[in-house]
């Protein structure tokens, strides 16, 4: 579930600056433009000694850590110089000093390998942490057999039942209209529009998605977003409990970029050392409103061209 909590944690980083920021006349400086902070530069530029510049990467001078990092959290500003901290089971190479495993591991033969007890966040992709022996272990191939007691023992790709007392690991999105998400809101299908009833615990159509909102209270657990610049005059709708959007490809998409994560071995999602990066970006604008509606990022996902045709659907 490593991948999941990823994705969240970035989208959480946006979700106060959706609420009040949402303003269709602010603009935003380009590459040699003044600026105060790195929100009034267009992303992905950084405010660096107070003019909107390119993001700093490794070796590279810094003066704080979002000069290197942005809104992610895989790097750092020491000593005036610009590090990567790569996770346990990424790719490493000892000869490069500003790409270093984290504290907890360190690089024997090209991966970052553990050097002390595993924890529940420590582990690979694909990987749990051994309450008993305190390594890491890889997971059998037969989920079904899985007796799971919290997520980060189920595959990426699944969720555990352990609240509703299966103790199993199920594939997200897969519980039907009427059926329980008692276990997580991802049980149902929030690709689809659906949602977790917050009070019967049963998956439901949320009847309010895309349809405009004041705030939260009225969405049925989804998030009010604004659709930045996208309508005149400027509203706010509902959209999935972490803005997700209603496309028939995001389930396949995520598990497309869940299988490149495992190839190239990131557990870092960083565009210097993981080369599913870009798919990431990808999967963030066609699957998140977070993404795709915040005018200070949507310019730049647009220029990805991620697809030819998108398959959202309102």
């Amino acid at each position: 579930m490593k991948l999941l909590l990823i994705l969240i944690l970035i989208i959480n980083n946006y979700n106060l600056i959706l609420s009040y920021e949402c303003n269709s006349n602010k603009t935003y400086g380009l590459k040699g433009e003044s600026c105060e902070i790195n929100g009034d530069c267009v992303f992905p530029e950084v405010c660096f000694n107070s003019i909107c510049s390119k993001i700093r990467t490794t070796g590279e001078s810094c003066t704080k850590k979002s000069d290197c990092t942005l809104t992610y959290s895989f790097g750092d500003c020491v000593n005036g110089k610009c590090e990567i901290v790569i996770a346990t089971g990424d790719r490493c190479n000892p000869k490069v000093a500003s790409q270093k495993c984290s504290s907890s591991s360190e690089c024997k033969n090209g991966i970052c390998q553990l050097k002390s007890a595993c924890n529940d966040y420590n582990c690979p992709i694909n990987q749990y942490c051994d309450d008993k022996t305190k390594k890491c272990k890889l997971l059998p191939n037969d989920y079904n057999s899985i007796s799971c007691k919290s997520n980060f023992q189920c595959p990426t790709s699944h969720i555990c039942t352990a609240k509703s007392g299966t103790n199993k690991c199920i594939l997200k999105y897969s519980s039907k209209i009427g059926e329980t998400c008692i276990d997580s809101p991802l049980q149902c299908n929030v690709f689809n529009g659906e949602i977790c009833n917050q009070h019967t615990s049963k998956c439901i159509k949320n009847d309010q998605y895309f349809k405009q909102c004041d705030d939260e209270s009225t969405c049925n657990g989804g998030l009010c977003v604004c659709l930045d610049g996208i309508t005149e005059p400027l509203k706010s709708v509902c959209v999935g409990p972490n803005g997700e959007l209603k496309n028939e490809k995001c389930v396949n998409l995520e598990h497309q970029l869940e299988q490149c994560l495992l190839t190239e071995k990131c557990n870092t999602l960083s565009p210097i050392t993981c080369k599913c990066f870009r798919q990431y970006e990808c999967f963030q604008y066609e699957c998140n409103s977070v993404e795709r509606y915040y005018r200070y990022k949507s310019n730049y996902y647009q220029s990805l061209n991620c697809s030819s045709k998108s398959s959202f659907k309102h």
